[in-house]
């Protein structure tokens, strides 16, 4: 269970960099 969570907020944090930045989401698009 500890290890799920973990896996969960890792996610939730990575989630937030990106919508913060939005640069990734661009670039992919650009290059989709």
């Amino acid at each position: 269970k500890l290890a799920i969570i973990a896996c969960v907020r890792k996610m939730v944090v990575i989630l937030n960099s990106m919508v913060r930045d939005g640069v990734m989401w661009d670039k992919n698009h650009a290059n989709n």
